[in-house]
């Protein structure tokens, strides 16, 4: 990392980023063609599980390159103040690469929508096997994440 200063290495602080996080940037490469986009998750033991429909661009990509880059981003505000030369962006983001599993085992789905739930509702619901078969989720076991901010000046 070229600016040291701003790198996070405490494991812990980058999960904390992650789970303050409302949005995950899903960053996948299918016939070396790059595709990035903004997706629902939850997080459990180093293990990011995607909300998503069982069919679509994601899914065709993930099959023919389950390598993936997961961004999460918190925080953020752009300071235009003073002249352009001084003009800078505060935010804490970290960094994951992981690879992706597509669960189609339906107890599996479960726990992934129970991890998705905790996320951004603080609590876990039962579904029958007719609702979840009628969604996929993305499990991603996180393999190295890098951390960075670039805090307020009273942070």
């Amino acid at each position: 990392m070229r600016r040291k200063e701003r790198e996070i290495t405490n494991k812990n602080m980058m999960l904390e980023i992650i789970d303050q996080a409302e949005t995950c940037w899903l960053a996948l490469n299918g016939k070396n063609k790059p595709y990035v986009v903004p997706v629902n998750f939850g997080l459990e033991d180093d293990t990011i599980y995607i909300h998503c429909a069982p069919e679509g661009k994601k899914i065709e990509m993930i099959k023919e390159n389950p390598n993936v880059c997961l961004n999460f981003c918190i925080d953020c505000e752009t300071m235009l103040a003073g002249s352009p030369d001084t003009w800078t962006t505060f935010y804490k983001s970290v960094t994951a690469i992981g690879k992706a599993e597509l669960l189609y085992n339906l107890k599996a789905r479960q726990k992934g929508l129970n991890a998705f739930l905790k996320h951004y509702a603080g609590k876990s619901l039962e579904f029958g096997d007719a609702d979840l078969e009628r969604v996929m989720i993305i499990k991603v076991i996180i393999h190295e994440m890098t951390g960075k901010t670039n805090p307020r000046p009273n942070e």
